[in-house]
């Protein structure tokens, strides 16, 4: 029997790679907020020092 096919180990793999997808997501997520909050922030910055 191989390593690859006990089931406990597809288990924790499939596991492991939801947590992964979901790591991926929330920092995709971090990163499209401090983009838009910092574009934000230069344009109340660009009017308030004009």
């Amino acid at each position: 029997m191989s390593l690859n096919a006990t089931p406990y180990l597809e288990q924790v793999r499939e596991e492991y790679e939801k947590i992964s997808r979901k790591w991926l997501s929330l920092h995709f997520k971090v990163l499209g907020g401090l983009v838009l909050a910092s574009t934000l922030l230069e344009i109340v910055m660009c009017f308030v020092l004009n």
